[in-house]
């Protein structure tokens, strides 16, 4: 009835907006594909090009009469339109939901065509959509009458006796039915085998012992959409009233308010309702998630036409507002993560086996919840939440309405949303794991207007119209909680998802005591595998190498603060239902904070190897009783001397940490609730080759866990490590294999970066490598790639002949691996599939595997090919086999001719530091030399760069630098503690190795922040409001409340400026008003220097320039702060050095005054009298020069001669203006004899002058009159 149709595309892609007729001209050009496909992930330079797709295929069939064909999508990004036979068959907009094709109208006896095109224009999403058919493609055939996709409608319920360990369920089904030529429907209920999650069958292979069904009610049926309102319509009917009565019956139903069967609102469709009681079966549950399987049958004349096969399972939920979320009447913590749906290296092309080994990786970590972001996952990531025991929130949108970028599915959501909301609710309502349906994530037509209301009520009834049993709850992911538009949709659903908001779950919640809070999104911790940017007390977003650190010191400026907080938090807090981590894994796009190709939120890469975050994470959501752990980071590799923060994580009470043998000290941990936030123990040590262990110990003393860092030395030996030796040999299956090296004592090297080249023989090819680094851009489908932090991963699909696949992973200078693996028929996997009727079913299914051509069942070729059809099937898997072989030969061909010259590379791994004089500079001691040691000394690159930070990596002036090849000199200049950077390209565009040592400068005297040069936001001396990491090491402010971010200790010389430049990165297009002040507001001698607004087309994570003019020039020492109501990104400031000669200067402002007579003013110098001088110095007129002087002065008395006498050293000049009797102050310009060069230059007053000088001003040659 329902049958792969992933085999025999073909694949061409031109420009956008194609129209279909292009593609014909195009089919020599065409180039055979399997599905799933995802033509963008080739080019991982490239992950985002336009261009319009068009997918082929060519197959036999002989349609017969009274039988319905259509095609299933599950997924295909996005704006589709497909063709069949010349025809325009049906159409879809949205890249995530599933539709189905009705193909009966246009398919004819003999050779059929569909074409498929994907129209794909960016920016479409804020993260990485991959582009084209990117999930499985089913051929279903059907009866005239017959069941719709989906339309069997499960929902479960506790009924009878509560005080039993399992309780009787109430099964209601319901199911909805296209025409009306059939008789009866039945329902058989069974125990589902269990298999290993990767392993795929069709659920009919799965039947286990039946169950037995007590009928509660008479079966009923009606016509769908003759009546309406499910519960309160007079027109239900008498057979549904008694129904109803009868289910009522059961007093101890956890319901309280039952919900009696709704009408679905389309027609044509009649629906058949029945109810059965199941006595004590098993529950569905995180840590045992027993599944059943309902068979539904539809009859006509005695006759089975159409069978359909649910997988669900028997569990109740309840949500509380104090108590959070109930699973079977118990409390259950969500703890959740938020998941995208690309695959790594696989891109957006779904693979069971893949999201099986995702979830595993998870649920060691501690997850039992699961949120898919932002759209609809595979409908094969619900399933294996169902058998892996992960409660999910499924998710619909990302936009509604108001789009977030140019090109998404803002474009067509008030004309498809509904059909969307239809496809989705439908195939995933009768799956135990759904806990709650989301109808959209920081939706901002939520925030913006009250149209955002009217569509939240929209969706959220949609919902309900096709989950009208209530299997799980509606909620919304909100980032915009704060404000009022945002509470009123809340208020709508009542299950209230927030993002970053974990400050207003107290207020809210008894703003709302109806309200049930969660964090939908939390942590957004950026950090990357392996990398450590010290010191931990430092937060340090972004550094040289475009990573993130992963000692727990990189929070984002919206997310939380700390690991710990973020832990610690919600555990604390009783009424909120847990939270999702933003995210599990990494994920392809969204590169906060840098411009590089994938995120860095995970708890684990994209290649599915754990950070240290994610034990963090493990040791907080697991018990040590159990499965006990610990871990300890980072490695145990770096500079003599230097000092270096330890941790270490464990679920026990207790752990202790030794350094060769030493004990660092034990330590408790604060697990329980309430019992405070240091669940990680920090140790802080001056690094010394060696050994490092870590103890975990339960609360008598007894040691649960150990684990041990060792030092390492460079690459010798590659080690190879499969997840699993065996794999079905069906084209679907994977392997995953680590690759990693081993030093010449067998140490493992945490920190290698050796390249390698992998080759795959036999039964199965390489379809990705992976390492995990964002800024890794060599291609995801290459055979030869840099390990990251020690690491990469090789995956390596089956082919559909079973035998032995051959991994051998070779490197320069490295002992080469070799690993075996093995490709089986399924009934090797699974016993109970070596019966010839399993064999035919599961080849009836899956048999498109391994066709070029496809025969859908009965209806396919005729004659002679079904007559041989067994045979040809094998020839076509062998040569399917020889033709993907030669393919993988010549594009091999083609990667080695492009990789010889990487292949021959040895990437710098390490850069050791050697400082024989000590780490301290003094007055008695201003000079350092420093010595850096590239390591393995055969690297190909090694040049090295040098910089002077300080210990958020901001440049530092502490020290002056000197550089001569690896040696590099230091000469103290003010004191405090800096650090000095060795830093390798290792042959690439960009930073890849860091080394840094720290040192301390003492009896220099302070050191003074230079404002002509770029100040970063990062180097604020204090603050009022919220502050927070800033990309590009810039400050962020809060999104409410004032913020106030004050910079001290910056020399503006006697000159000053009145001019500064502030780069600013905003998250909107809106108006942010800012103020700037001298000195801090609420401080004595504050004075605000501009009160300005800032507004520019927003640029995602991109900082842009505005320039403001101040009220004064700020001058000497002195203090800036700036204050906002609204949340920026601000990079730094930089001040305009004014030229001294051609600035207006006030008289008081003059380097020195002496005389006889004369007083000084604020800005003037009055009752100037006998013998005054009044001297600038440092005027450079440059080699314009100077003619002509404004003054601005008061002679009260007579005129006054002012002597102008110009100084360079030995030479002198003199010139002499007659400034004119006036009371009260004017300006008049003089000429001058043209003067140039640097000059210090003084105002001469001779006795018997009378005179106020209020300022000068220097005129260029050319503006002088």
């Amino acid at each position: 009835m329902k049958r792969l149709f992933n085999g025999g595309w073909s694949f061409w892609c031109g420009e956008p907006d194609l129209d279909v007729s292009e593609a014909g001209k195009h089919l020599t050009e065409f180039q055979k594909v399997d599905l799933p496909h995802d033509w963008l992930i080739a080019d991982a330079k490239n992950l985002y090009r336009d261009g319009c797709g068009f997918y082929r295929k060519i197959f036999l069939m002989q349609p017969k009469e009274n039988k319905r064909y259509s095609l299933i999508f599950e997924g295909v990004y996005m704006d589709t339109t497909i063709w069949v036979n010349e025809q325009q068959a049906g159409e879809w907009k949205y890249g995530y939901s599933t539709f189905e094709i009705d193909l009966t109208p246009f398919v004819k006896a003999g050779e059929n065509e569909i074409l498929v095109s994907v129209n794909f224009r960016s920016p479409n999403s804020r993260w990485y959509s991959g582009a084209g058919i990117y999930r499985d493609v089913w051929f279903k055939e059907t009866p005239e009458t017959y069941i719709r996709e989906n339309g069997v409608y499960v929902h479960t319920e506790t009924c009878g006796e509560k005080g039993g360990k399992e309780p009787d369920f109430l099964i209601y089904a319901d199911t909805e039915i296209v025409g009306d030529a059939w008789d009866e429907v039945r329902h058989t209920l069974y125990h589902k085998r269990e298999v290993e999650p990767e392993i795929e069958l069709p659920l009919e292979l799965l039947l286990g012992d039946q169950v037995e069904l007590v009928e509660e009610a008479s079966l009923m049926t009606e016509k769908v959409g003759e009546a309406s309102c499910a519960e309160e319509d007079a027109n239900v009917s008498e057979k549904e009233a008694s129904c109803a009565s009868a289910v009522e019956a059961y007093a101890d139903s956890e319901r309280e308010n039952l919900c009696v069967p709704e009408i679905i609102a389309s027609y044509n469709t009649n629906k058949n309702t029945a109810i059965y009681r199941v006595k004590s079966p098993r529950r569905w549950d995180v840590e045992h998630p027993h599944l059943y399987i309902l068979k539904t049958e539809l009859w006509k004349e005695g006759e089975i036409i159409q069978e359909e096969y649910s997988q669900i399972g028997f569990r109740s939920i309840a949500f509380d507002p104090e108590q959070g979320f109930l699973l079977n009447g118990r409390r259950v913590k969500l703890n959740g993560v938020c998941e995208h749906h690309d695959l790594g290296a696989l891109g957006a092309a779904f693979h069971r086996a893949a999201m099986a080994r995702k979830f595993r990786i998870l649920k060691e970590m501690g997850v039992n919840a699961l949120r898919g972001t932002h759209n609809m996952t595979a409908p094969a990531v619900v399933e294996l939440a169902d058998q892996m025991g992960i409660l999910m929130i499924s998710e619909a949108f990302d936009m509604w309405e108001r789009s977030k970028t140019t090109y998404d599915y803002a474009r067509f959501f008030k004309e498809w949303s509904e059909r969307d909301v239809e496809s989705w609710v439908m195939r995933d309502r009768n799956h135990p794991c759904i806990i709650m349906f989301s109808i959209g994530n920081e939706i901002y037509d939520t925030h913006v207007d009250a149209h955002g209301r009217e569509i939240t009520v929209r969706l959220r009834d949609l919902v309900k119209k096709y989950d009208y049993r209530r299997n799980a709850g509606i909620t919304i992911g909100s980032n915009y909680m704060p404000w009022e538009n945002a509470q009123l949709c809340a208020d709508e659903v009542k299950l209230a998802g927030y993002n970053y908001g974990e400050k207003y779950y107290g207020k809210h919640h008894k703003a709302h005591p109806d309200w049930v809070i969660y964090g939908s999104e939390t942590s957004s911790m950026v950090q990357s595998r392996g990398i450590y940017h010290f010191p931990l007390r430092a937060s340090i977003l972004t550094e040289d190498d475009e990573q993130c650190s992963s000692l727990g010191n990189s929070p984002t400026s919206w997310g939380a603060k700390s690991m710990e907080r973020c832990v610690c938090e919600d555990r604390d807090m009783d009424f909120s239902m847990g939270q999702f981590l933003w995210t599990g894994f990494d994920y392809i796009g969204e590169p906060t904070p840098y411009h590089t190709k994938n995120s860095y939120f995970g708890q684990v890469d994209t290649a599915g190897f754990p950070k240290d975050a994610y034990y963090v994470w493990q040791s907080a959501w697991t018990d040590y009783r159990k499965a006990p752990m610990i871990h300890i980071f980072p490695y145990w590799d770096f500079n003599e001397g230097q000092s270096i923060d330890i941790r270490v994580c464990s679920n026990a009470p207790f752990v202790e940490l030794f350094c060769n043998g030493k004990s660092c000290g034990r330590q408790q941990l604060t697990h329980e609730k309430g019992s405070g936030h240091h669940i990680i123990a920090d140790y802080s040590l001056p690094y010394e080759k060696g050994v490092l262990y870590a103890v975990a110990y339960d609360e008598e003393g007894n040691v649960t866990a150990r684990e041990t860092k060792a030092s390492f030395g460079n690459s010798a030996e590659i080690v190879l490590r499969a997840s699993g030796r065996t794999a079905v040999a069906n084209g679907r299956d994977l392997f995953f294999v680590e690759i990693g090296t081993w030093d010449e004592k067998g140490n493992v090297v945490e920190n290698a970066v050796d390249r390698v080249t992998v080759q795959v023989e036999g039964a199965g090819h390489l379809v990705g490598l992976d390492n995990g680094d964002s800024t890794d851009e060599d291609s995801y489908k290459g055979n030869s790639r840099r390990l990251f932090s020690g690491k990469l991963l090789a995956i390596i699909e089956t082919g559909t002949i079973p035998g032995a696949v051959r991994i051998r992973v070779s490197g320069k200078g490295l002992k080469s691996a070799e690993l075996v693996c093995e490709a089986v028929k399924i009934e090797q996997m699974i016993p109970f599939m070596r019966g010839e009727a399993a064999q035919s079913i599961y080849r009836e299914v899956f048999q498109d595997l391994s066709t070029e051509t496809n025969n859908p069942g009965q209806t396919g070729l005729a004659g002679e090919y079904e007559e041989s059809k067994e045979e040809q099937q094998e020839e076509r898997q062998e040569g399917k086999q020889i033709r993907r072989e030669r393919l993988e030969e010549e594009q091999q061909q083609i990667q080695k001719e492009r990789l010889d010259e990487k292949q021959e590379e040895i990437p710098v791994r390490k850069i050791t530091l050697c400082s024989p004089m000590g780490q301290k500079l003094s007055k008695e001691q201003p000079y350092l030399t420093v010595e850096a040691e590239v390591e393995p000394k055969e690297a190909t690159d090694r040049q090295l760069m040098f910089r002077v930070v300080d210990e958020h990596g901001v440049d530092s002036n502490l020290v002056k630098l000197l550089v001569q090849g690896h040696t590099a000199q230091l000469r103290a200049m003010g004191d405090g503690s800096f650090y000095l950077r060795c830093m390798s390209r290792s042959g690439t565009d960009r930073i890849r190795v860091i080394s840094q040592l720290e040192f301390t400068v003492e009896g220099m005297g302070q050191a003074y922040r230079n404002p002509y040069e770029l100040i970063s936001g990062s180097l604020y001396t204090s603050y009022q409001g919220e502050v927070s990491n800033g990309n590009e090491r810039g400050v962020a402010t809060a999104r409410d409340g004032e913020t106030v971010v004050t910079f001290g200790n910056i020399d503006f010389g006697p000159v000053g400026s009145d001019e500064i430049t502030m780069p600013i990165f905003a998250l909107t297009s809106e108006e942010y008003p800012i103020r700037i002040y001298e000195g801090v507001p609420g401080e004595e001698g504050c004075q605000l220097l501009a009160d300005v607004v800032y507004q520019k087309p927003s640029i995602w994570n991109t900082y842009q320039e505005e320039t403001y003019s101040l009220a004064k020039r700020v001058t000497g020492i002195n203090t800036i702060s700036v204050a906002v109501h609204q949340k920026i990104h601000l990079k730094g400031f930089v001040f305009k050095k004014l030229q001294k000669a051609w600035l207006p200067l006030d008289a008081a402002e003059a380097d020195s005054v002496y005389g006889d007579t004369f007083t000084k003013e604020e800005r003037a110098i009055t009752g100037i009298g006998n013998n005054v001088t009044i001297t600038y110095t440092e005027m450079d007129f440059g080699e314009e020069g100077t003619a002509g002087i404004r003054i601005c002065g008061r002679a009260p008395e007579s005129s006054n001669s002012l002597h102008i006498r110009f100084l360079q050293g030995e030479e002198e000049s003199k010139q002499l203006v007659e400034f004119p009797m006036c009371g009260e102050y004017i300006e008049k310009e003089f000429s001058l004899t043209p003067v140039k060069g640097k000059w210090d230059v003084s105002f001469v007053f001779l006795p018997g002058s009378c005179f106020d000088l209020q300022s000068v001003q220097f005129l260029p040659a050319g503006a002088a009159n």
